[in-house]
C-alpha cells in the first residue's frame, strides 16, 4: 500500500499561483488533482467538483465537493481541484 501511495504531488504556492512537482507535502499545504489522477495525500477539498473512485480498489464513482474530505489513494475520475492536505 505505501508504495501505491508514494505519489508525487502538485503543490501549489497560493501566494504566486505556481505549481511544484513535489514527494513532501506537508499538512497545512495546497496541492492540485486533475482528471484521471489519483489523490496523493488525505485532503479537504476547497475548490472544485470531482467524480471520484473514493478509494483504492472502489468500484463506484462518489461526488465530492468544497469541504468534503478524500483520503490518499483516491482516483479523480471526472473535474480537478485544490485542497489542503490534512495527512501525508
Amino acid at each position: 500500500m505505501e508504495q501505491r501511495l508514494s505519489l508525487p504531488a502538485r503543490r501549489l504556492t497560493p501566494q504566486t499561483g505556481t505549481k511544484e512537482v513535489v514527494f513532501d507535502v506537508k499538512p497545512g499545504e495546497q496541492v492540485v488533482v486533475e482528471s484521471g489522477e489519483m489523490v496523493p495525500v488525505d485532503l479537504q477539498i476547497l475548490e472544485g467538483a470531482v467524480d471520484v473512485l473514493p478509494w483504492v480498489g472502489a468500484a463506484t464513482r462518489v461526488r465530492r465537493r468544497p469541504g468534503d474530505v478524500l483520503v490518499a489513494g483516491s482516483r479523480v475520475m471526472q473535474g480537478h481541484l485544490r485542497g489542503v492536505c490534512t495527512w501525508s
